[in-house]
């Protein structure tokens, strides 16, 4: 399983530079990808529903009263939430702002999410995705060369659709149920 130095380290040998052995090196191009790599993770996470990222909780509800009228329930938000899937039930109007969530819902109301989670639990195809986009992101502060930022920008992008195939295909499809309204609607009758 990846660590973050890993990854910064197959960033920075694809732009030509020697591995480190820690993040916390006084070189400030090493500072550099280490602060990029923790602005980029969450765009990455957000780019697909990962299915090693998603999870289902209940959100807790907090005794602060709602912001404003619109609303009339206050939850904390999930810790290390990146982005909504889905909730249940569902069709509840709702306002992220800051760490809350505002919504008209139960008590007991759940969400699935995106969240962001540690490095070693990243499948491989994920972790390319991330450390060539981390290339394609600190390319020019390393290489001042732009043709070295597209070449990774260009390999992030095809890294991102083999991840999302990959990951799709992590989980069975829904089995077709067949639905004798709709064969007697679309056919006229059976």
């Amino acid at each position: 399983m990846a660590t973050k130095i890993e990854i910064v380290n197959i960033a920075l040998v694809g732009l030509g530079q020697p591995p480190i052995n820690d993040l916390s090196d006084d070189n400030p191009a090493i500072v550099g990808v280490s602060n990029m790599y923790d602005e980029i993770i969450d765009d990455c996470f957000a780019s697909h529903p990962w299915k090693f990222a998603m999870t289902t909780e209940t959100l807790l509800v907090n005794p602060a009263a709602p912001a404003t009228e619109l609303y009339s329930t206050t939850f904390n938000l999930p810790a290390r939430f990146i982005m909504t899937w889905n909730t249940f039930p569902q069709n509840f109007s709702y306002i992220i702002q800051g760490h809350l969530v505002y919504a008209n819902a139960p008590d007991d109301w759940k969400w699935t999410f995106i969240k962001n989670v540690s490095p070693g639990l990243f499948p491989q195809y994920f972790t390319l995705f991330v450390a060539y986009k981390l290339a394609a992101e600190v390319a020019m502060m390393i290489t001042q060369d732009m043709n070295i930022a597209q070449y990774w920008m260009a390999r992030a992008d095809k890294q991102l659709f083999k991840a999302q195939n990959r990951d799709a295909t992590q989980q069975p499809n829904d089995v077709i149920q067949f639905n004798p309204y709709w064969a007697d609607q679309y056919y006229g009758g059976i």
